[in-house]
């Protein structure tokens, strides 16, 4: 806080009497987004037992958040999950004896591979699309933070939201419409997925 009322105080100074007004504010911001980034809480790679599949959505499960099966009991999982993107893909799998498209996210843990499942057009997917189109590949390749959340639509129904950072703690967001043209944002991101595995390689 004191460090924003600074930034506003020296702002309004005349620049003529301030000539490192710049280069202070500058090294200010530097430290804001330092202290920012070291007030997020980090979490360990993975959870150490995860299932290989985890199912994104909460309307299938109990409720509570993205879950694992157990027989026909759906176990919820802690809802923070840290690892690196290998993989997005758009499988046609059969559920209920029907064939239907789903996405997945592949993630690496603790030396193991887990794939987050949910519909391809649902809240989770579009979110982590969005964002993986927006994000550099520099910044996939290193460790991602997924956190899951309870959110309620307008329509009044609830869906399993996502927010995701990267491994400096930096929140990776990017705003999206249900109208996106979502073949191209899709696209971009497994392109930007695929060359961000290549460049760790």
């Amino acid at each position: 806080m004191l460090c924003n009322d600074f930034l506003k105080f020296i702002r309004i100074q005349p620049m003529t009497h301030n000539p490192i007004v710049p280069d202070v504010v500058a090294l200010l911001q530097q430290m804001l987004s330092a202290v920012e980034a070291l007030s997020q809480p980090t979490a360990l790679e993975g959870f150490s037992d995860y299932r290989k599949v985890v199912y994104s959505n909460i309307t299938k499960g109990n409720g509570d958040g993205w879950y694992t099966l157990e027989g026909d009991k759906a176990i919820t999982q802690p809802p923070v999950f840290t690892g690196r993107i290998l993989q997005i893909s758009f499988p046609m799998l059969e559920r209920r004896g029907q064939e239907v498209r789903k996405f997945h996210l592949t993630m690496k843990a603790n030396g193991s591979v887990f794939t987050f499942e949910s519909g391809y057009d649902c809240f989770f997917s579009k979110t982590i699309l969005a964002t993986c189109a927006a994000t550099s590949p520099e910044v996939l390749s290193q460790p991602v933070q997924l956190k899951t959340y309870v959110k309620e639509l307008r329509t009044g129904d609830k869906t399993l939201a996502v927010s995701l950072r990267g491994a400096n703690n930096q929140l990776l967001s990017s705003e999206w419409q249900n109208d996106d043209d979502w073949n191209a944002i899709a696209a971009l991101a497994i392109a930007n997925v695929n060359t961000a595995n290549g460049c760790t390689q």
